[in-house]
């Protein structure tokens, strides 16, 4: 993680909610690329769903 990051030190603490002043909407609107900030959104939801999925046996 780069230091300029807004996100920098995350594993010290809970992310930043307003990264750079902005709503999550907003900061991926600006800075990713590849998809719409909902989409990304949509993306990390799945993930995290999927994360607290149990391992099949």
């Amino acid at each position: 993680m780069k230091s300029t990051s807004p996100f920098n030190g995350y594993n010290r603490g809970p992310l930043n909610s307003a990264p750079r002043g902005l709503t999550p909407e907003e900061y991926l609107e600006i800075w990713v690329e590849g998809a719409t900030p909902e989409e990304w959104m949509d993306l990390a939801r799945s993930f995290l769903a999927e994360m607290n999925e149990p391992l099949p046996a």
